[in-house]
């Protein structure tokens, strides 16, 4: 049960980490006409997905659903705002 417990909990952690990366190196892409950004942008969105799905293999759905909502936000409303900070809003 705790073997189940950690994996579900991996599993969801890599997906938030990855799609908070994918979401901070959108305006990097400048409208995806950079390349480099917009495969990484896409690649981390790709593990994302994979990663919450394998997330909601060994948990609840909607509450797996629930956490990565959820701590998706708060990391995203903490980090951007930092990250954007070094660049010039126009």
């Amino acid at each position: 049960m705790i073997q189940i417990i950690l994996m579900s909990t991996t599993w969801l952690f890599i997906d938030i980490l990855t799609e908070v990366f994918g979401t901070a190196m959108l305006p990097k892409t400048r409208h995806f006409r950079r390349l480099a950004p917009t495969i990484f942008c896409a690649l981390s969105y790709v593990v994302c997905f994979y990663a919450l799905g394998q997330a909601m293999k060994l948990m609840t759905p909607g509450i797996a659903y629930a956490i990565w909502c959820g701590m998706g936000t708060v990391f995203i409303t903490t980090c951007i705002p930092a990250y954007l900070k070094k660049q010039v809003l126009h």
